[in-house]
């Protein structure tokens, strides 16, 4: 692996940031990406969010019961934003954070995450954990 790894170099280049930087620009010269400055606010407060939220994905699974958190019941289904089983939810929406001015790593952290079902994420929608429960009572 040494000499390979010599040969070929990191082999996880993509992770590196002049890699990222490079495939950033060569998207937008061929109009596969909107530049940085013509993002709204909350497309990039958005993205901020979900790179924070993807790094504590795999410890959330880990810990995870199988019961959806705010129901309690199990869910059984594929993980993804468009199946009906399986979806992460932030606690403090988004939306919320976005509106209040929230730091995007703070809604993206660990302790803000939960797993619940797609049924119960959509339900949910920008409201709060507490102003869903509330709801729910």
């Amino acid at each position: 692996m040494d000499n390979r790894k010599k040969l070929l170099g990191d082999l996880n280049h993509a992770k590196r940031e002049d890699v990222k930087r490079k495939i950033k620009e060569t998207k937008i010269k061929k109009g596969l990406q909107i530049p940085d400055n013509l993002l709204s606010k909350f497309v990039k407060y958005k993205r901020i969010v979900y790179k924070e939220t993807n790094k504590h994905r795999k410890k959330l699974f880990k810990n995870w019961n199988g019961k959806d958190y705010y129901t309690k019941e199990k869910i059984t289904g594929k993980c993804g934003w468009y199946s009906n089983g399986i979806n992460i939810d932030h606690k403090i929406s988004i939306s919320y954070g976005f509106q209040n001015n929230i730091n995007p790593k703070i809604i993206g952290s660990f302790k803000n995450l939960c797993i619940c079902s797609r049924g119960t994420n959509c339900s949910k929608k920008a409201k709060t954990e507490k102003e869903f429960k509330n709801d729910r009572k």
